[in-house]
């Protein structure tokens, strides 16, 4: 996916800790499920444990991926910008928390989010998509 506008940079960072917190739960659960299975003895559950052992992959592939994506677009940042969107986005710090914690003005955070966003304009990510 290739962003046209802030508007879907913001988006897309906004949905980055939830898919990445979603993800991290599917591999939990399925990690779960084939070490039980891994203890059965019966023939068919070899099948299961394969699937599940499968999905793993597939969740660390998109979570490595999630993030991959994500330091890609920090790295055309500067250091404030990146610090914003950080702590914005990454770290879900409110407006209020980040003026406290950052020293910046909200104004200036916000033209700051807004110049860190214009430079993400036209770079390329792969869909934020659960499996």
């Amino acid at each position: 996916m290739k962003f046209k506008n802030k508007e879907q940079v913001k988006r897309w960072f906004r949905s980055l800790p939830v898919l990445t917190h979603e993800l991290k739960l599917k591999i939990d659960f399925y990690t779960e499920l084939s070490e039980i299975v891994a203890k059965m003895r019966d023939e068919k559950r070899k099948k299961d444990l394969a699937f599940y052992l499968e999905q793993i992959n597939i969740l660390r592939d998109q979570l490595l991926q999630a993030s991959e994506d994500a330091n890609q677009l920090m790295a055309c940042l500067d250091p404030d910008e990146r610090l914003v969107i950080t702590a914005k986005y990454l770290r879900r710090m409110s407006w209020d928390s980040l003026e406290c914690k950052l020293y910046y003005s909200r104004r200036q955070a916000f033209r700051i989010q807004a110049r860190a966003f214009e430079k993400m304009i036209n770079h390329e990510v792969k869909e934020l998509i659960a499996a």
